[in-house]
């Protein structure tokens, strides 16, 4: 057994030639699947690849919305793991939020009158940064015949990266499937 990426909660172990398993844990949760791919796979994929869920509102798309909704967040004390912010048309911008604590963030949400919808669900990556782990992503669910609706990666400094991923509802298990996500 040879141990190819680990993180503090994810890892990549070789059982045998081109038979991989991922682990990942989380409180009180250690989750084993096994998947036949190749190590370029392995190595171009990223370390950990998480379901979450997401909510969205829309606003006026114009100069302090989106700080109107943030600030309302911000005076609740609610974190958020990413944000994203686009126009939908050009009077109109679509906020997506993916919380850390979903019950805080759909609370002061409702305290402050922000409509939202969702929950919906979207992927999550966080790995080491590598030429390629993006590529690699996108090509294995190309290969799946899933199409991507929409994805933001970033460089998060020290060597790491981050990206989200959404695919349309009627894909979400099939692309769960694909990354080996539960």
């Amino acid at each position: 057994m040879l141990f190819l990426q680990a993180s503090s909660d994810a890892a990549v172990v070789e059982l045998d030639s081109g038979r991989y398993c991922s682990l990942t844990a989380g409180p009180g949760l250690l989750i084993i699947r096994e998947a036949e791919i190749s190590s370029q796979e392995v190595y171009a994929m990223a370390e950990v690849v998480r379901r979450i869920e997401y909510y969205y509102t829309v606003v006026p798309n114009q100069a302090g919305a989106g700080a109107k909704v943030l600030n309302a967040l911000k005076a609740a004390n609610v974190n958020l793991i990413a944000y994203t912010g686009f126009p939908v048309s050009p009077r109109r911008a679509q906020l997506d939020f993916v919380p850390v604590d979903r019950d805080a963030f759909v609370a002061a949400a409702r305290q402050a009158g922000i409509k939202l919808v969702g929950p919906k669900v979207a992927f999550l990556f966080q790995g080491e940064d590598r030429v390629g782990t993006v590529a690699g992503i996108v090509s294995r669910l190309g290969q799946a015949g899933i199409n991507i609706t929409a994805m933001q990666a970033t460089a998060a400094g020290e060597g790491r990266y981050g990206a989200i991923l959404w695919v349309k509802p009627r894909n979400v298990g099939k692309a769960a499937q694909t990354l080996g996500v539960c």
